[in-house]
Order: structure tokens, then sequence, then C-alpha cells
């Protein structure tokens, strides 16, 4: 078949979700560089643009001091 599914899995992302909150999770995770919106955009584009022999079945994304 030609339809692949992959699961992207994005650690702590500085997005405007987190404007109303008391303390940013970026603080609580002790994250001092997040993702960008524009990471994960890179890491969508890799994953879909793999040969048709490749499938990427999940791909976790985490900023560097991101503890897992």
């Amino acid at each position: 078949t030609q339809v692949q599914i992959s699961c992207i899995e994005p650690g702590m992302t500085l997005t405007e979700l987190h404007r109303g909150f008391k303390e940013h999770p970026m603080k609580a995770m002790q994250v001092t560089t997040p993702l960008t919106p524009q990471d994960i955009a890179d890491a969508i584009v890799f994953t879909m643009t793999r040969p048709a022999h490749v499938t990427i079945a999940n791909l976790v994304i985490l900023p560097k001091d991101q503890k897992t």
C-alpha cells in the first residue's frame, strides 16, 4: 500500500499554547532552549520525504536538555 503512518512525538516546544500559564512549562521542566515549531516542521518534512522503502514508525524529538 502507498499509505504510511508515523508517530512524531515532540518534547517541549515553544508555542503560544502556554501564554496564559502562571509558570511556563519550560521553567518547571528546566528546559533552557525548547524546540521551535520549525524544528517540528523539519522533522515532519524529513519523515514524509523518505524513500518508499523506508518507514519511520516513531520519531521522538526532544530539546537537548529535556529529561526523558
